[in-house]
């Protein structure tokens, strides 16, 4: 009976760690992305824990959907960088700039993290945008005094490129053509390896604002 009873404790014991393990691929993305964040200090110098995990939802929706948009493998995370990169590369050069997150999405994703988290990061303004309409439309921008600024402070101690990035956004007071020529040119110029999770989030970051800002039509 003795020895029945310990084959049944070892036999649950292999279950549950097949369980605990499969848990852990299906969710590995998140727990991934969060735990490197963490693994930080310009990130936990500037975000709490929570605004941590908000941002990791942020970054694996953008990671999710650049995935989407190219047709590859999101276990192939890096090649849907560099191709989703290529794309806005050849679309800027033929005068567009197709970045094909759904709108509707990325709302819901904003619905996922606090107000506290999309306040330290985008501020709304009102602008005419949309030709020949007298209303007056939602604009969304950076906000130059939130944390991520500040993040981007201490990550362009790190990354020239990130320095010059948020230079120039405190000068012109919003994303130029040169802040997003160099956001497109992140590999072919600066050779940087987008393996560094918080270069994922300024590239994340940056896309998310340029489509709020093309998709969003609703009044202020």
């Amino acid at each position: 009976m003795k020895k029945k009873i310990s084959l049944t404790i070892s036999a649950l014991a292999k279950i549950t760690k097949v369980i605990i393990a499969s848990l852990l691929i299906f969710s590995g993305c998140t727990c991934n992305a969060e735990k490197e964040l963490s693994s930080y200090l310009t990130v936990t110098n500037c975000f709490t824990h929570e605004e941590i995990k908000d941002l990791t939802k942020l970054l694996d929706f953008f990671n999710e959907q650049i995935c989407v948009s190219e047709g590859i493998d999101k276990k192939k995370l890096i090649k849907c960088y560099d191709s989703f990169t290529k794309r806005m590369i050849e679309t800027t050069e033929a005068g567009s700039l197709e970045v094909k997150i759904p709108f509707i999405k990325q709302k819901e994703t904003y619905n996922q993290i606090s107000d506290d988290l999309f306040h330290q990061i985008w501020v709304f303004s009102n602008s005419r945008i949309i030709c020949d309409s007298p209303d007056t439309f939602k604009y969304i921008d950076y906000k130059r005094d939130g944390k991520y600024m500040k993040f981007l402070e201490e990550l362009g101690k790190e990354y020239k490129m990130v320095k010059k990035y948020r230079e120039e956004l405190a000068l012109a007071g919003g994303i130029t053509p040169s802040m997003c020529r160099d956001i497109l040119m992140i590999k072919e110029d600066y050779q940087y390896d987008l393996n560094d999770v918080r270069l994922q989030l300024v590239m994340a970051i940056h896309y998310l604002t340029m489509n709020d800002k093309f998709e969003r039509k609703e009044k202020y």
